[in-house]
């Protein structure tokens, strides 16, 4: 009888002993998950640029340099400011160039000591230029966040508007200069969709300051076309 009563006492001790464990299992697996949450929600903003490189925002950018013009309009567009930009803004009249603003050299050659002369938080590159793939490599050894943004249609202009209104957090900027100008292009598009393409001839001319000149067929507004 007493056998009887120790055997069931011991199966009862590891059944406890059991449902402890396990208990402390799911603690600990909660704990895992909360701090990971914790980790996650530290960081400002996470995405992918084009090169599919995870780009991770600790705090949001205050000092941005873009090193190309269309992409600082597209910045300027989603509500951010620039702390320096590539000549080519300048030439082509693309926006306004305050005194806080810095030339920073031109496209194909940016100038890396004025860029980094202005500690910056955020450098926006494409890499279809070499030397700005350099200055990446650069900006990745000194723990400066970068990202690479190809534009060539509208939608991959939609999709960099999109991750510049989330940094600077103006979505409304998002619908003003994004998605409305979507809707503008689809009711365009409605109204000639009877129309043959070959019977459609256009010359598509960039003006600026210091004169005008005609796209090819590879420019982003000509594809749109």
């Amino acid at each position: 009888m007493i056998s009887k009563k120790k055997n069931l006492f011991l199966i009862l001790t590891l059944i406890l002993m059991l449902i402890t464990a396990a208990c402390s299992k799911e603690t600990n697996n909660v704990e895992a998950i909360n701090i990971d949450n914790q980790d996650a929600e530290e960081n400002y903003y996470i995405f992918s640029d084009a090169l599919g490189t995870e780009v991770v925002l600790e705090r949001k950018p205050e000092r941005v340099v873009s090193l190309l013009g269309s992409y600082s309009e597209t910045w300027a567009l989603a509500g951010g400011s620039l702390a320096g930009l590539t000549d080519d803004v300048q030439k082509e009249g693309r926006m306004e160039i305050t005194n806080d603003i810095q030339i920073v050299g031109t496209v194909k050659e940016p100038n890396l000591e004025g860029i980094l002369s202005l500690n910056p938080d955020f450098v926006i590159l494409t890499p279809d230029v070499d030397n700005q793939v350099k200055i990446a490599e650069t900006l990745k050894q000194l723990n400066i966040n970068h990202a690479f943004f190809k534009v060539e249609e509208f939608e991959d202009y939609l999709n960099m508007l999109n991750i510049c209104t989330d940094i600077t957090g103006r979505k409304d900027l998002y619908e003003e200069n994004g998605l409305k100008i979507k809707k503008d292009i689809d009711d365009i598009l409605y109204k000639v969709e009877g129309a043959k393409k070959e019977e459609l001839k256009v010359l598509f001319v960039r003006a600026f300051s210091s004169g005008a000149k005609a796209k090819k067929d590879d420019n982003m507004t000509c594809t749109m076309l």
